[in-house]
């Protein structure tokens, strides 16, 4: 239970931090949906690296987190954001007469998208750190105080 609140809190921060810089961007009319998008990346993202971590039992270190919750995150967005299209993007769209052209441009929007994701990740992943350490202090300072 304390996992779950810990994730939902971290997830709420971190999805308003990324709503606030778009909204700081000039985007304001989008603010609203970027924060659900962002929240479901952040709580899928989590998610998926706990699962991950309970299945392959691999230490909890430092680096071994930054790069799971970067890839989880990175790989979240590009799916949220590419998965109803890539059909329509990679066949329909792809003509003889284009097709450098639209693949080098289709390429450089996924790695950029991939990489935004990632930088959410990473945030996401500190935020947590944080989190995890005020919801532990606030546990301690409970049991002292019974």
């Amino acid at each position: 239970m304390k996992e779950s609140l810990i994730q939902i809190a971290t997830s709420l921060l971190a999805a308003f931090l990324v709503s606030l810089y778009f909204y700081s961007r000039g985007s304001a009319e989008y603010t609203l949906a970027v924060f659900a998008v962002a929240f479901v990346v952040f709580i899928g993202g989590g998610m998926i690296v706990k699962i991950l971590h309970k299945l392959f039992d691999w230490r909890n270190s430092y680096l071994t987190n930054v790069i799971a919750y970067g890839l989880s995150g990175g790989i979240l967005l590009l799916s949220m954001v590419y998965g109803p299209v890539i059909y329509s993007r990679m066949f329909e769209d792809y003509t003889v007469v284009q097709n450098e052209f639209v693949l080098a441009e289709f390429l450089l929007e996924l790695l950029q998208y991939m990489a935004f994701g990632a930088i959410c990740g990473l945030v996401f992943y500190h935020i947590y750190i944080g989190v995890q350490k005020l919801f532990n202090s606030w546990g301690a300072n409970q049991s002292a105080e019974d």
